[in-house]
C-alpha cells in the first residue's frame, strides 16, 4: 500500500521519499529493503515508520501526492 500524511515518522524523522511503514515484528526500524512489485524492483527503501493498520507482511511506502497513494491502492508483491 501507499500512505501520504504528513508528520514525523515512528523513529522521529520527517516523512520523506525512500520510507516505508512496517510492522516492527517483522522489520525492525532502521532496516534497509529493496521492494519488488511483481517483478519490477520499486527501490531500495528505509524502514522508518509503523502503522495501525500495518500488521505482518504488509509494507506502506511513504508518497507526498495522496492521489497516487489512492491510485496505487493494494498490490502484492515479491
Amino acid at each position: 500500500t501507499m500512505y501520504c500524511l504528513q508528520g514525523t515518522t515512528r523513529a522521529g524523522n520527517p516523512v520523506r521519499q525512500g520510507i516505508v511503514a512496517a510492522d516492527p515484528r517483522v522489520l525492525p526500524l532502521g532496516t534497509v529493503i529493496d521492494l519488488y512489485v511483481g517483478l519490477r524492483h520499486a527501490g531500495r527503501f528505509l524502514v522508518d515508520d509503523t502503522g495501525g493498520v500495518v500488521k505482518g507482511a504488509i509494507i506502506d511506502v511513504w508518497t507526498p501526492s495522496c492521489q497516487e497513494a489512492r491510485r496505487f491502492g493494494r498490490r502484492r508483491g515479491a
